[in-house]
C-alpha cells in the first residue's frame, strides 16, 4: 500500500508543478523548467543504476544488520555519489566556461547541480536503505515531507511576492530534498562519516553496479531523449506543450509500475516451466491493458477539456492531439515493460539491454527526421509509438529464441479460457 502511495504521491506532485509552472511562468520558462528536470534525472539515473540495486540488495540479505553495518553501506554509497556528482559539476562548469556554450539547459545545470546533487545523493541512500529494509513506511514519509516543503516554499513565494520563477522552483527542490534527506537520516539513526567508508565495498559496489547502470541510463535517455530533441529543434516553448501532454501518461505509469514490482519475483518463480511462465506473463500484459483501456477512451474523448483544465490557456491547444496520440503509445506500453521484465526473470538482462538501445535508436533517428524536416510534434509522438512497437518486436523475439517463448497454442488458448470463466 505504501510503495502504490509513493508512486501515486510522485506522480501528483508531478502534475502539480507542472500545472502551477504552465499557469505562472511564461511559455519558454516553463520549458526551461522541463529540459532542466529532464537533465536533473539522467544524472540522478546514473546513480541509480550504479549503486540503487547493490544497496537494496546487500541490506536485503542481511538478515540481523547492526548500525555500523548501515553506516558503513551509507557512507560508503554516499562517497561514491558525491564523488560523481563532483564529477558531473566540473564537466557541467567546464562546458559552460571553458567552450563558451550558451545554451540555457546546460548553465542552469552548471549553476545548480552542485547544490541539488549534494542533497538528492543524501535523499536517494536513505531511500535505497529503507527499500532493502522492507520499511515502505519511511519511504513515503520521506517522499510526503519533500512533497510538502516543496510546494509550501512555492505557495509562500507567491504569497509574499505574486509571482514564481525558475528560480522559486529550483529552491523549492533543493529545501524539499533537504528537509526530507535530515528526517531520513535521524529517523534511521545512521551515522554518515569519513571512518565508515570502506575502499573495498566501494570496489564491489562499483563493480557489481556497472553492469546495471547501462540499462538505467538508456530507459532514461529513451523518456528525456524527446525532451532534449525539441528544445535543440523547436526552443523550450515546444518543450512545455510536449510535456503538457506526457504528463497525463505518468497517470498510467504509476499503475504499471505498481503492477511491476511484483510482477519480477512471480516471473522469476516460474521461470523454469515455459507453459507457465508464458501464462502468467500474458495474464499480467492482459489485465494491465484492459485497466488502461476505459481510462484511455475516457481521455481520448475529453482530451482538449483536460488539456484546457490543466494549462488554462490556448497556447497549449496542441496538447490536445498529442495526447490523443500519446493515449495509443498507452495501450502498447503494458507489453514493452512486461517483455523486459520478462528478460530480466529469466536471466537475459543483456537483451533487455540490447531492446532498449534499439528503442532509443530508433526514437532518436525518427526524432531528427521529424523535427529537422517537418518541425512536428505530432510526428514525435508518432516517433514514440513506432519505438515501442520496435520494443515489442524486438523482446518477443529474444524470448522466443532464447527461452522457447511464444504466445499462440495451449498456453494461451487456456489464458483466455480463464479470463472468460473466471
Amino acid at each position: 500500500m505504501y510503495a502504490l502511495l509513493h508512486q501515486l504521491l510522485l506522480a501528483l506532485y508531478g502534475v502539480i508543478v507542472v500545472m502551477i509552472a504552465i499557469r505562472l511562468l511564461p511559455q519558454q520558462e516553463t520549458g526551461r523548467w522541463l529540459v532542466f528536470v529532464s537533465a536533473i534525472s539522467l544524472c540522478d539515473m546514473m546513480l541509480h543504476g550504479l549503486l540503487q540495486t547493490v544497496v537494496i540488495k546487500r541490506v536485503a540479505d542481511t538478515k540481523a544488520y547492526t548500525t555500523d553495518f548501515l553506516s558503513k553501506i551509507q557512507s560508503t554509497s554516499l562517497a561514491i555519489s558525491l564523488t560523481i556528482a563532483a564529477i558531473l559539476s566540473v564537466l557541467f562548469i567546464a562546458g559552460t566556461q571553458l567552450f563558451s556554450l550558451e545554451w540555457q539547459w546546460l548553465t542552469d545545470l552548471s549553476s545548480w547541480y552542485p547544490f541539488l546533487g549534494l542533497v538528492m545523493a543524501l535523499y536517494n541512500i536513505n531511500w535505497w536503505l529503507n527499500i532493502g529494509k522492507q520499511n515502505f513506511q519511511a519511504i513515503f514519509i520521506q517522499r510526503l515531507i519533500y512533497v510538502v516543503a516543496s510546494l509550501i516554499y512555492i505557495g509562500f513565494s507567491f504569497i509574499r511576492y505574486h509571482e514564481i520563477s525558475f528560480l522559486t522552483i529550483v529552491f523549492s527542490q533543493l529545501l524539499g530534498y533537504g528537509l526530507a534527506a535530515v528526517f531520513a537520516l535521524w529517523r534511521n539513526k545512521v551515522v554518515v562519516a569519513v571512518k565508515y567508508v570502506d575502499v573495498r565495498l566501494s570496489a564491489q559496489m562499483i563493480s557489481y553496479g556497472k553492469y546495471n547502470i547501462g540499462t538505467m541510463v538508456s530507459s532514461s535517455l529513451l523518456r528525456n531523449a524527446d525532451t532534449f530533441m525539441i528544445a535543440g529543434f523547436l526552443g523550450s516553448g515546444a518543450v512545455a506543450v510536449y510535456t503538457l501532454a506526457q504528463k497525463f501518461i505518468e497517470i498510467f505509469e504509476v499503475v504499471l509500475r505498481s503492477v511491476a514490482v511484483t510482477s519480477l519475483p512471480l516471473l522469476v518463480s516460474v521461470s523454469g516451466n515455459v507453459v507457465r511462465f508464458t501464462q502468467v506473463l500474458l495474464a499480467r500484459v492482459t489485465l494491465v491493458t484492459v485497466i488502461f483501456v476505459p481510462v484511455v477512451l475516457l481521455l481520448f474523448s475529453f482530451s482538449a477539456p483536460a488539456i484546457q483544465l490543466i494549462s488554462a490557456s490556448s497556447s497549449y491547444n496542441d496538447s490536445a492531439l498529442i495526447l490523443q496520440i500519446l493515449l495509443v503509445y498507452v495501450l502498447l506500453l503494458p507489453a514493452d515493460r512486461f517483455l523486459g521484465i520478462a528478460l530480466e526473470a529469466v536471466s537475459l538482462p543483456h537483451f533487455n539491454l540490447i531492446k532498449t538501445l534499439l528503442l532509443i535508436s530508433v526514437n532518436v533517428a525518427g526524432n531528427l527526421i521529424v523535427l529537422s524536416y517537418f518541425s512536428s510534434l505530432m510526428g514525435t509522438a508518432l516517433v514514440s509509438i513506432l519505438a515501442l512497437i520496435t520494443g515489442i518486436i524486438t523482446g518477443y523475439y529474444f524470448l522466443k529464441k532464447h527461452y522457447g517463448f511464444k504466445v499462440t497454442g495451449s498456453p494461451f488458448a487456456e489464458l483466455l479460457l480463464k479470463l472468460k470463466f473466471q
